[in-house]
């Protein structure tokens, strides 16, 4: 998933994350475990994503309401050196996994297989006879029920890396929704990718159409996102090229041929 990190403006409030509780019954040892869950996973995020690989940050309660359980914590730098930003980043990729979680079952940004676990026992506690609901509300990111990343926590992660590279085919369809992103399928494994392209990028973005309308083959290079099995998932275009039609474009065992047949002495005029 991509780190949303820094799309926003950051504040001095960013320290601060209220878990909310809600439901008929609130057995106790749950509820810890609730709490102890919920900071286990916010410590491995901090650890995980820190220059160091050591811990930045301590948190507090900061609040406490009845009715619907509601706990407000904050964090601070564990020393001067450590910029404040740092706890409205570790809020924000805390806040953006569980997003990214509603949408697929591909790990986040500054989780683990570790914390993806804790995650999983956390949402495995809600219950309609006890812990009816479950969010958390982060600056910035409004309330969030965790209940709604249920489905892609049940299957197997998918364990993924990036590198930027290049992928040769024909874009086919276009989907606007939320993030311009075309299927595009690869020359090579005739398997469809998905390819993001920057809608402020009017240029690429442009050529894209083009490319799409007269279905033209095309170059993209990008950061390309693919599993451990060597399958690409999709690619953030960062540039495109347009390449020859099917009927010009010359597949590479005609070109070994008439390579062959160069060295021969044949004349191609």
């Amino acid at each position: 998933m991509t780190n949303s990190v820094n799309n926003r403006k950051v504040s001095i409030l960013d320290n601060k994350l209220t878990i909310k509780v809600d439901g008929p019954d609130f057995p106790v040892e749950d509820f810890i475990k609730i709490l102890k869950d919920f900071l286990s996973i916010l410590q491995d995020i901090d650890r995980e994503t820190s220059d160091t690989g050591e811990p930045t940050l301590y948190w507090s309660i900061q609040d406490i309401k009845p009715n619907c359980i509601s706990t407000t914590i904050e964090s601070r730098p564990k020393s001067n050196e450590i910029s404040i930003k740092r706890s409205h980043d570790v809020n924000s990729i805390f806040a953006s996994g569980f997003e990214s979680f509603r949408l697929s079952s591909e790990i986040p940004y500054g989780f683990t297989p570790k914390i993806v676990q804790k995650t999983r026992e956390l949402v495995e506690l809600i219950n309609p006879d006890t812990f009816a609901q479950i969010s958390f509300v982060a600056n910035g990111w409004g309330s969030f029920d965790i209940s709604k990343i249920s489905n892609n926590l049940i299957k197997e992660p998918q364990q993924t890396y990036k590198y930027y590279g290049s992928v040769e085919g024909k874009l086919i369809t276009l989907n606007n929704e939320r993030r311009a992103r075309f299927g595009l399928r690869d020359r090579l494994t005739n398997t469809v990718i998905k390819c993001f392209i920057d809608e402020s990028n009017s240029t690429l973005f442009q050529k894209s159409l083009q490319a799409i309308t007269q279905r033209e083959n095309v170059y993209v290079y990008g950061e390309i996102r693919q599993d451990l099995n060597g399958n690409k998932k999709n690619i953030t275009a960062a540039d495109i090229k347009i390449l020859p039609s099917d009927e010009e474009y010359m597949h590479p065992l005609d070109a070994l041929e008439q390579l062959a047949r160069l060295r021969q002495g044949d004349n191609f005029e």
